[in-house]
């Protein structure tokens, strides 16, 4: 149920979907990923850190 719940957060998040599912799997297993695990996966757009 990950693209559910990405979805379900907006801001673009679903368009990270297929990553996350080929690398995490299951939602519970995104749900307690920790942030360092995640850092290859997920990086933050450059508008958003120049807010």
């Amino acid at each position: 149920k990950v693209p559910e719940f990405l979805s379900g957060i907006g801001r673009e998040v679903e368009t990270h979907i297929p990553k996350l599912e080929t690398a995490i799997g299951d939602l519970l297993k995104l749900l307690v990923a920790r942030t360092l695990n995640m850092l290859g996966l997920w990086r933050p757009r450059a508008d958003a850190i120049k807010a």
